[in-house]
């Protein structure tokens, strides 16, 4: 079972499900953020109305899959929104009101969707290649 978050934007009907560490473009920021960082009245980038206000966030359980589609670019359009296609590994520390953060030799490292980006370089290559 894996725990989502039902995310409810302005002028829709059906809310955007992903998981609380998948990364979302947040209009305002310098890049993208996990979905647990998101709050309402953020507005994530619409690829066809420009902006869509958050009104609500609930979370949900499902028990069918996750998804994470390996992009060129690192992007996938869902439900019209432009969203990361990278998210936070299990692994990464998480402490309420703290940036979710990964220890390695006693430091600690903030992934963010262009670090993962860089690291995945060789397998996006590869895709390409073959």
């Amino acid at each position: 079972i894996a725990k989502f978050l039902q995310i409810y934007l302005e002028n829709t009907d059906d809310p955007l499900e992903m998981t609380p560490s998948h990364f979302a473009f947040v209009a305002g920021k310098n890049g993208p953020i996990p979905a647990s960082e998101l709050q309402v009245g953020d507005r994530l980038y619409n690829v066809v109305d420009g902006e869509k206000k958050v009104i609500k966030i609930e979370s949900a359980t499902h028990d069918d899959g996750l998804f994470s589609p390996l992009t060129l670019d690192g992007t996938i359009v869902v439900n019209d929104l432009l969203m990361s296609t990278y998210a936070l590994p299990l692994c990464m520390k998480n402490v309420e009101g703290e940036t979710p953060y990964l220890e390695f030799a006693g430091f600690q490292f903030t992934l963010t969707h262009s670090l993962i980006h860089r690291a995945i370089a060789p397998f996006r290559v590869f895709c390409e290649i073959y």
